[in-house]
């Protein structure tokens, strides 16, 4: 699923993209680790259950490597908006 179809369903929930919620695209020679994929607002969170993104990568040598990672565990921690930053 594209970032726009994302997008586009989290706001047929009534979320609003950048108050509910911000999802980052990651590119080419991004170091995972030091970027965040998506924030998500407490109204967000208590709108969706689950919420997985698959990360499919490419190392140097050509491996290609693939996790999903569960964006709402530790959701008990509220943000003020989903743009907020630490």
């Amino acid at each position: 699923m594209s970032h726009r179809s994302m997008v586009a369903g989290l706001e047929q929930l009534s979320l609003e993209i950048g108050k509910d919620f911000d999802l980052n695209t990651i590119g080419q020679g991004a170091v995972l680790g030091t970027v965040y994929v998506g924030r998500f607002s407490e109204q967000a969170t208590k709108l969706l259950e689950d919420f997985e993104i698959r990360v499919r990568v490419t190392d140097a040598v050509g491996d290609r490597h693939e996790r999903t990672l569960h964006c709402l565990r530790g959701a008990e921690t509220e943000l003020r908006s989903a743009s907020a930053r630490s």
